[in-house]
């Protein structure tokens, strides 16, 4: 798999040239990656034109194409089909999960977000919030009866920014960056989920019929906790003016999520790389029966 994010913020025509992606824009000089290196490409621009010859290419790579909304906030992405085999076997996979085996791993998920949520406090100094977090994660229920989720997230939210309301002002340049960031660990579950032969619309907790990323929306919860250190590190660190719209540089610094690492079964790995884990560890448990053999993404501790 490829390691960089490529950005297209200006008008231009993108092809496919001897396996690269190949950059025409309307001023300026012409440039070429090889599609090898890509994780993901961004279509900023809404004036990007495509060819099919690429777009079929970037199938076959696996690379994660996002489109983006007038904000210049992620709004679709791009999966490639799985092999016909590989999804006939996980449509048989998903249809035989039972209630307890979907309940046990929204537990799991969950308990995993909030030990998550737990280390990003630790990190920024919180250690009061952060241990009544730590806490909180030992006594999620199946299916997460009584809402530790909620709960932990009323303490992490206080304790994690100042004057912050999630999901409140647009104005607010932490919600955007936060939105922009998981949208685009989204993309890459989506992929992730697609690769490993699974299907999309079929989650173990999100079950909406007009959702057709259920899955990632349940594989994305321990994963969330990884842009809000960074986001935290962009804005609460500095103690910069957060009443500003999210700028070029804001994203790429976003982006920067992607180089770093989380721990997926005692391996570090790249968030990208993580993502894949967790999906095919995922059919393994499916297989086994066993949401014990799902494997979530933590901080490394060293």
């Amino acid at each position: 798999m490829g390691w960089r994010t490529v950005v297209i913020s200006n008008p231009c025509r993108l092809s496919l040239k001897n396996r690269s992606l190949f950059v025409e824009p309307y001023s300026g000089e012409s440039a070429s990656l090889p599609l090898s290196d890509i994780s993901a490409l961004i279509l900023e621009s809404r004036e990007a034109i495509l060819t099919a010859a690429l777009l079929s290419a970037i199938a076959d790579e696996g690379i994660a194409l996002f489109s983006c909304d007038a904000s210049h906030i992620p709004n679709g992405v791009f999966v490639p089909f799985a092999s016909h085999s590989r999804h006939t076997k996980a449509a048989k996979i998903q249809r035989d999960w039972s209630e307890p085996f979907k309940k046990r791993a929204w537990q799991k998920i969950i308990k995993s977000k909030i030990t998550n949520q737990s280390f990003v406090l630790s990190h920024i100094g919180n250690l009061e919030a952060s241990k009544r977090l730590k806490n909180l994660a030992t006594k999620t229920l199946s299916d997460d009866e009584t809402n530790t989720e909620a709960q932990a997230a009323k303490i992490y939210w206080a304790a994690l920014f100042r004057d912050f309301r999630r999901g409140g002002i647009e104005e607010d340049v932490r919600n955007s960056a936060l939105n922009y960031g998981y949208a685009i660990i989204r993309g890459i579950i989506a992929r992730s989920i697609a690769g490993a032969g699974l299907i999309g619309a079929f989650g173990l907790h999100h079950d909406s019929e007009l959702n057709a990323f259920n899955l990632a929306d349940d594989l994305i919860e321990p994963f969330r906790p990884f842009v809000d250190i960074r986001v935290w590190n962009m804005y609460e660190r500095t103690g910069i003016d957060v009443r500003h719209g999210l700028g070029r540089d804001d994203k790429l610094d976003i982006l920067g999520v992607f180089e770093d690492r989380a721990l997926v079964g005692g391996c570090l790995e790249s968030i990208p790389n993580a993502c894949e884990k967790v999906a095919v560890s995922l059919v393994s448990a499916s297989v086994a029966k066993s949401h014990t053999a799902l494997r979530l993404p933590e901080f490394s501790k060293g």
